[in-house]
């Protein structure tokens, strides 16, 4: 059940290692007000991310949502539901505050889906919920896209909670594996990959792909600069493979959710 503990005076249940730091040096604590650390109770006055982070580098961008996100995100749980195996949750992250500072908290929120957006990670602020008498809290979600869950991972994951850096490597994996198998145009991509020339009757001969459904896939290569086509004498098509192109996705195959979707 977790033991309880008497953190900022209060009773709390933890079933975690949970620690409280303490120390007195003006001099420290003058450069974390600096820095823009709030002093004193954050659910009771205004809060921003500071425009050194802001407006800084990536780096600092990155650190700044690792420290955040590590011990305020929630983690990404895989379940299994009605015959549906490894199905990922949304990770979201709620704040709270007084209902009179209602408006900050969505600015602050704000302030982390745009730093997100920097790393092409989407997110949004989900409706407010009054959990106290005069306290709202506010739900800032990732989205549970599979190449949003492995961009997380790939590019901020966490820093310091090794239990939630174990699960996120779990949710890289399984993002790429579904992302592999729901997309039939990466064994498409392999095969054409390992190829000079090919014809569309060699994708229905060896890929055992219907023939109305290879002409859809020849036009949607050539529409986006994976292969060139060239008309033959005999008026069919032979297709050549850009390699290069193709082994970019083949080695990371979350680029195969940025492509246009495919009309049947």
């Amino acid at each position: 059940m977790g033991d309880i503990e008497l953190i900022n005076k209060k009773r709390v249940v933890v079933k975690y290692p949970t620690y409280e730091i303490r120390f007195n040096n003006k001099y420290v604590s003058s450069l974390l007000y600096k820095l823009g650390v709030p002093k004193g109770k954050k659910i009771s006055q205004e809060v921003f991310v500071p425009n050194w982070i802001m407006e800084g580098s990536l780096i600092s961008q990155k650190s700044f949502l690792q420290g955040l996100f590590d011990s305020e995100l929630s983690s990404s749980k895989v379940s299994s539901f009605k015959g549906h195996n490894e199905n990922l949750s949304t990770p979201r992250m709620e704040m709270g505050k007084e209902k009179r500072l209602k408006g900050n908290l969505g600015f602050y929120l704000n302030q982390i889906v745009i730093l997100l957006r920097n790393f092409d990670i989407d997110s949004k602020i989900r409706y407010p919920r009054e959990y106290r008498t005069g306290r709202i809290s506010l739900t800032l979600s990732l989205s549970n896209r599979l190449s949003n869950l492995y961009n997380f991972v790939e590019k901020i994951g966490f820093y310091y909670n090794e239990e939630r850096k174990k699960e996120s490597l779990i949710i890289k994996r399984i993002s790429l594996k579904k992302i592999k198998e729901k997309n039939s145009l990466f064994r498409v991509l392999g095969y054409i990959s390992k190829k000079n020339e090919f014809t569309l009757f060699d994708l229905e001969r060896d890929l055992k792909i219907p023939s109305s459904s290879t002409k859809v896939l020849g036009k949607y290569l050539n529409n986006n600069n994976l292969v060139k086509r060239i008309r033959q004498n005999n008026r069919w098509f032979k297709y050549h493979p850009d390699i290069e192109e193709i082994k970019k996705i083949i080695n990371k195959p979350v680029l195969l959710e940025e492509l246009p979707r495919m009309n049947q």
